[in-house]
């Protein structure tokens, strides 16, 4: 078998190394490498501008996050404060109609007391008696809607 002759081993190796030689001078200085060198470069050119794209990109929103946090939290201020002010404003609304209300209430009680009165004084007149039990839970549930002024016009 040649293969296994060593008496050959010299002269092949001698051949690789030239062929070798041979092979990388034309791929080194016959312009073999220069189109892949100058992808590989053109390749690392854009990777980096894309990376500086991408960061600046990356700025920009982190700005655009930022500024609407900032905006967001002043309309939510300006909400808070709006509701404060309608809620303060229907709380007034409500204590006025709320007032309204009672002084109406107390105005018609004191009506009803005074027409109470006028018919006990009548029912006197004609000589009837008007039960103490009843005149005195009458003028109990009328002082408690609006205060001691009936209970004391009656004791007088």
């Amino acid at each position: 078998m040649p293969q296994l002759d060593f008496s050959t081993y010299p002269s092949q190796l001698f051949w690789l190394f030239v062929i070798f030689l041979g092979l990388w001078m034309v791929v080194s200085w016959g312009g073999a490498l220069g189109p892949v060198s100058d992808v590989l470069s053109k390749r690392q050119e854009t990777l980096c501008s894309l990376r500086q794209q991408a960061q600046t990109l990356q700025q920009q929103a982190k700005e655009l996050e930022a500024g609407a946090y900032e905006r967001l939290q002043k309309v939510r201020q300006a909400c808070e404060a709006e509701l404060q002010k309608h809620s303060q404003e229907t709380e007034r609304r409500l204590k006025r109609t709320k007032m309204a209300q009672t002084a109406h209430t107390r105005q018609a009680l004191k009506d009803l007391d005074r027409h109470f009165l006028q018919l006990k004084k009548e029912a006197e007149e004609e000589g009837m008696v008007v039960l103490p039990e009843l005149e005195s839970l009458l003028l109990t549930k009328l002082s408690a809607f609006y205060g001691n002024d009936g209970a004391q016009s009656h004791a007088a």
